[in-house]
């Protein structure tokens, strides 16, 4: 199996920079909990608590709890769409061609609370392929 790249601290503020940078929306955002991402990464690279977590739902873990938790005062659906799609990227995955308005609508179902670490895991084994 190959080793699986994890995201620390330190690559998802660099991220959230490259964010700040491509938007100007977001240049007075900032992040309000640094601990809360932390346990994030964490959460993401030990998967959930007595059960084995797959890659999947580990991507989907890091996608819903960036996007629905809210540690960054804005972005937080761009910061958690981003970070989920560098961390398939990174692992040799990347996501079919979807439209827009469709990651989009999700993002911001994800942010109100109708989608699950389960759905979001189906959708991204049904929206991702192995490069």
């Amino acid at each position: 199996m190959t080793q699986i790249w994890y995201p620390d601290f330190d690559d998802i503020m660099s991220l959230f920079v490259k964010l700040q940078q491509k938007d100007s929306e977001l240049k007075d955002a900032n992040l309000m909990n640094e601990n809360a991402i932390k346990s994030i990464l964490n959460k993401v690279k030990y998967g959930l608590p007595f059960k084995k977590t797959s890659f999947m739902e580990k991507t989907a873990i890091l996608w819903h709890d960036i996007t629905r938790e809210h540690h960054f005062s804005n972005g937080n659906k761009r910061m958690g769409f981003w970070a989920m799609s560098t961390f398939l990227e990174m692992n040799g995955y990347h996501l079919k061609k979807i439209h827009d308005d469709l990651i989009v609508a999700l993002c911001v179902e994800i942010a109100e609370g109708k989608q699950n670490i389960e759905k979001i895991t189906v959708w991204l084994m049904n929206n991702s392929e192995k490069i």
